[in-house]
């Protein structure tokens, strides 16, 4: 039902990244249904802002992950570089504050998932 209700968020983010929203709502389906509990709701801002690797957000997406989506969409070097088009629509963290509270964010986190898939894709 969740998901259900955010639909439109994936669509939106399927169509910045060029993606599947299906696939990519069934991959959070799936991340949702196996690894989601209560805890991820009481403690993981905690445990993040402790500097602990938590997974944050609608679609669970690790801070290191979050990070490692940020430079390799910024970095034009990088073999996991997408091309222009997604050059900054998620710009690099400057504090990991500032991505605990991007990753807070039910449209930016599904935008965090939605760039990963696409770097998975390759072009």
């Amino acid at each position: 039902m969740k998901i259900k209700e955010r639909k439109l968020l994936f669509q939106q983010a399927g169509v910045c990244f060029d993606v599947n929203w299906e696939y990519l709502s069934a991959i959070v389906f799936v991340e949702r249904t196996l690894f989601y509990d209560w805890t991820d709701d009481a403690l993981v801002i905690i445990l993040a802002r402790a500097g602990r690797n938590s997974s944050i957000g609608f679609c669970q997406v690790k801070i290191k992950t979050a990070y490692w989506i940020e430079k390799q969409l910024n970095d034009s070097l990088s073999q996991f570089y997408s091309g222009e088009k997604y050059r900054n629509i998620l710009k690099v963290s400057e504090s990991p504050e500032e991505l605990i509270y991007k990753l807070k964010n039910d449209t930016l986190n599904i935008h965090y998932a939605s760039a990963y898939l696409r770097g998975c894709q390759g072009f």
